[in-house]
């Protein structure tokens, strides 16, 4: 329970520092920046398949 928690909290950061990084305002859609910005991620190798 206790790891669930902490896993709970570790996504919520994560959502909040995608959700307000300055990269969605430099391009004109913030979905879009969002999709980019995980694309990029993931290519780095920032981002774990679940």
């Amino acid at each position: 329970m206790a790891g669930q928690r902490a896993l709970r909290r570790r996504l919520l950061r994560l959502s909040v520092r995608l959700w307000w990084h300055p990269y969605g305002e430099t391009v004109p859609s913030a979905p879009a920046a969002r999709s980019a910005l995980r694309h990029l991620a993931r290519a780095h190798g920032y981002v774990r398949a679940a």
